[in-house]
């Protein structure tokens, strides 16, 4: 059943260009949501596992056979990982607005809707990498005016084109405030460096911060049409570090894995003699 909360003093969609300011109503919308959302969380992961582990016995078991059977349970399970996003978007845009829906109240209509979801999704990610390809300036642009692309097809009802045109409507004039809020989570990452728990803490702090981009999509959708702000520094601050930042915890995954590498090779030498 959905439930109501009582009315913050300052609501979610209350417009603030500070991008640290996103982070309250987001604990907020988690706080109430917490439960659909480890949920679905637990659901995502679930999926993943099921789909590797058929993959991997149907490829031993019936080679030719198990391909075409692998590949049909790859698609079924990209199909309810579509799903399960739906109901995880609606719940945070629901939950940050002061109400709470349980996993009934958030299913999707019907299958049609995680399926034209996932092409959205497609479409979006076959643009970003196009522009990627192009230089790499024009994907980072297309990942930021496309952002909200998923959010807008949930909430409207809206996919593929138009919802990416719907998206960057809402987007424009505001890019570095967007870019930020999806940075913001990304900053994260610093906690990779935590010796033993790293991980782990970057999972659950990862997992907290979810709503931090709705956030301000719902605050942009709820300002008047062609309106400006100006634009608060700590917005290029946050894009900046979290460049650093996720350049950095790459570095060292790559040197980490190398490391492993090596050990396993020096250990095949060594028992080879």
């Amino acid at each position: 059943m959905e439930q109501q909360l009582a009315s913050p003093a300052r609501p979610a969609s209350v417009y603030d260009s500070n991008p640290f300011s996103l982070v309250m109503p987001a604990w907020e919308a988690f706080k109430l949501a917490w439960k659909p959302l480890v949920m679905l969380l637990l659901m995502i992961v679930g999926l993943v596992v099921a789909a590797g582990l058929v993959v991997v016995v149907m490829a031993k078991i019936m080679p030719l056979v198990g391909l075409v059977l692998s590949a049909a349970v790859v698609v079924a399970a990209i199909i309810g990982a579509m799903y399960v996003a739906w109901m995880n978007i609606a719940i945070m845009l629901a939950a940050i607005r002061g109400r709470r829906l349980e996993l009934s109240e958030a299913r999707p209509a019907g299958w049609v809707q995680p399926v034209k979801l996932f092409l959205t999704a497609l479409l979006v990610g076959l643009t970003i990498v196009g522009g990627l390809i192009l230089l790499i300036v024009p994907g980072i642009i297309f990942a930021v005016w496309f952002s909200y692309s998923l959010y807008v097809a949930v909430e409207d009802n809206v996919f593929g084109a138009a919802a990416m045109k719907r998206s960057l409507h809402i987007v424009k004039g505001h890019f570095w405030e967007v870019a930020a809020a999806n940075a913001l989570v990304g900053l994260v990452n610093m906690l990779y460096f935590i010796p033993f728990l790293g991980g782990l803490v970057i999972l659950a702090v990862t997992t907290v911060l979810m709503p931090v981009p709705l956030v301000r999509y719902i605050q942009l959708k709820a300002l008047p049409a062609g309106s400006r702000a100006e634009t608060h520094p700590a917005n290029y601050i946050v894009v900046i570090v979290a460049i650093i930042v996720n350049v950095m915890v790459n570095q060292a995954r790559l040197h980490d894995l190398q490391s492993r590498l090596a050990a396993q090779e020096l250990e095949k030498s060594s028992q080879a003699y």
